[in-house]
């Protein structure tokens, strides 16, 4: 089972990149998506996020969930 650190990693990583689709692909976010969208705070807490999750990769331990990444299945 995959430590509570890798969870939170793949949480945040999703929300990330769920915002990201958003941006790039939606012509018309819904309302709640767009206020996410124009946080300009919102948008710096994300990026500060991402950059203490990419100091933390190093020491997570990630033999638990290496299988499911495998392309070979």
């Amino acid at each position: 089972m995959a430590s509570d650190d890798v969870r939170r990693l793949g949480r945040n990583l999703e929300w990330m990149y769920t915002l990201r689709q958003k941006a790039d692909y939606e012509l018309d976010p819904d309302p709640v998506w767009r206020g996410h969208l124009q946080d300009v705070e919102g948008a710096a807490a994300i990026a500060q996020t991402a950059l203490e999750l990419a100091r933390t990769i190093p020491q997570l331990d990630f033999s638990p969930v290496a299988a499911l990444l495998d392309p070979r299945g």
